[in-house]
Order: C-alpha cells, then structure tokens, then sequence
C-alpha cells in the first residue's frame, strides 16, 4: 500500500506529515508508490504531526515516534519537496477537517463518529488543474443524520461552512 500520494506533482497526500529526511528525489524516484517497510522514514510519514508549539521540530513523545513540525519545518518541507499544499489524516477532527494555522496544509478524517465521539468525518475533492479543493462532510451518527438530503437541510437550518471548519448553529 503508498504511503503517501502525489497530485499533479502539488499536492502531497499522507496519513502523517513529511519526514524531515525526505527530498524531492524520493518524490520524483516513485519512492512512494510501493510499500518501502516500516523504515524511520515512513514511521515519520505515518506518525509526524503539525504543531503550534514548536518553533522548527521535536520528536513527537506523545507518540514515542516521528516528530513534531512547527510551521518553520513544514515551510522549509513544503520547498525541499516543492509542493504546494499537504493533505494529511491521523487525526480526528470534530468538524472533519481543519487548516492548520494560515498554512496551506489541511487535516482531514473521514471516520465520522470516531470511537462514538461524535465528530463529523470530511473527503476533499482535489481538482488537478486548478488545485480548487472541495470539502464534502460526513455528518455524524450521533446528529442522527443518515442521508445527504438531511445534512443538506442542517445546512439550511444555519449549519455554516467557513475555511475548512463545519461550525453547529
């Protein structure tokens, strides 16, 4: 299975963040096209995560593996690999999806419901010629909504959609 996926060459797609070792070349190498094992590199790709909290990287001890990135590294990541937007998973987002800071890098979770908490799971709809990204959100059990023309209708009833975030009225 990839451990990471590559639009247009613009947009990075992984379960966790950029390993701070990775190079354009691993990109343009097919690199990420095969199951390469559980190397540093990919427990990095699979267990790395944005933080506010650090100014350029730490490891990440909550998880006793990868490391922390602060928005100098994943700057810095962003132009070694020379990609303009990451897309990652790993962690539940009460609104299915969240921006990171003013960064255009976006956490998204398609479970909703995750271990009963309630949260709403998203997709992104990635348009290759424009980079237009559109979220699609996956209301939650727990809001009792069980088909598209309900959530529609939450939507109506006030549910608002701003920057990435569903917010409840």
């Amino acid at each position: 299975m990839p451990v990471a996926a590559l639009i247009d060459g613009r947009v990075l797609c992984m379960h966790g963040m950029p390993s701070i070792e990775m190079t354009k070349k691993d990109l343009t190498l097919g690199w990420m096209l095969h199951d390469a094992g559980y190397t540093t590199m990919n427990k990095c790709i699979a267990w790395n995560e944005p933080s506010e909290e650090v100014e350029f990287y730490e490891a990440n001890f909550r998880r006793d593996c990868g490391h922390r990135l602060g928005k100098r590294a994943i700057k810095e990541a962003m132009e070694r690999l020379g990609v303009q937007f990451i897309i990652r998973g790993l962690l539940p987002m009460t609104n299915g999806l969240q921006r990171f800071s003013d960064m255009p890098l976006v956490t998204v979770f398609s479970s909703s419901d995750f271990k009963g908490k309630g949260n709403m799971g998203a997709v992104l709809i990635v348009d290759p010629e424009t980079l237009g990204i559109t979220p699609v959100f996956l209301p939650s059990i727990k809001d009792n909504i069980k088909t598209q023309k309900e959530f529609d209708q939450k939507l109506a009833e006030g549910w608002k959609i701003d920057n990435y975030k569903v917010e409840r009225p």
